[in-house]
């Protein structure tokens, strides 16, 4: 069943008077449960689309439809709702998290925001439970961001966009700064996180052998557009266009 799907979406950027499409009528859609995985190199749009996706930026043209519904004629109300089904993970978890909050605080501030629990006590059991399915020690809820290790903020940053128990994540080169042996952790971490909590995955990567491990489905962009999409089986064992031919190449994939 599908979650989420955009229509002929595009963003377009003025620079210098001129246009730049930094995402050209992208058609895609995502099945609930399941990874989407975008792979592209940098600069071909996929945070521009990530960003579109979770209402952070406005497109130019098209639609995204939500559970059937267009994100653009939401209502405020229905926007803050929008929000807590629907969150992001970004590249820099250093630049996402506040410096001055400890991890138990950041952690739990959606659930504030949001106003989940009627007590203190509700709260901190989410938060721990939210703490142990991210694999982090309990001394790490009273440290600050800038005392923690680049794997450890990233696994805060997922804690902190899972404990809504969102609908829909988007993992925006959520691994890609971290070392081969933190990111296969980090991995394991989400998928057993998607199999308990029923969590739809937009997972953007430069790295193809991130996105053939963690994909049901592959969408392959280059300048703006999708150039070739489909089962992950599919584009893995044949892709068809240069570009994705190119990439799997680059990594000795195929």
């Amino acid at each position: 069943m599908e979650l989420i799907k955009t229509v002929d979406l595009s963003k377009e950027y003025i620079r210098a008077k001129n246009k730049i499409k930094a995402v050209d009528n992208v058609n895609i859609s995502i099945e609930k449960g399941k990874t989407y995985g975008l792979v592209g190199e940098s600069g071909s749009g996929k945070s521009t689309l990530a960003s579109m996706l979770t209402l952070l930026t406005k497109p130019t043209s098209g639609k995204i439809l939500y559970d059937g519904k267009d994100i653009s004629t939401f209502s405020k109300e229905q926007q803050k709702e929008f929000h807590k089904k629907v969150q992001i993970v970004f590249q820099n978890p250093y630049e996402s998290l506040n410096p001055k909050m400890k991890i138990s605080s950041i952690i739990e501030e959606p659930l504030i925001i949001h106003n989940i629990c009627r007590t203190k006590e509700e709260r901190k059991y989410l938060v721990n439970e939210m703490r142990t399915m991210c694999a982090l020690d309990s001394a790490v809820l009273d440290k600050y961001p800038a005392e923690l290790s680049g794997g450890q903020r990233q696994r805060v940053s997922i804690a902190s966009s899972m404990i809504l128990h969102p609908e829909f994540l988007v993992l925006d080169e959520a691994v890609s700064s971290l070392d081969v042996l933190i990111q296969a952790q980090i991995i394991n971490i989400l998928k057993l996180m998607q199999k308990s909590m029923k969590v739809t995955y937009f997972f953007i990567s430069h790295d193809l052998n991130v996105i053939s491990y963690v994909s049901d489905e592959i969408g392959v962009m280059y300048k703006g557009s999708i150039v070739e999409q489909g089962k992950a089986s599919d584009i893995l064992s044949n892709p068809s266009h240069l570009y994705t031919k190119t990439l799997f190449d680059t990594i000795n994939l195929k």
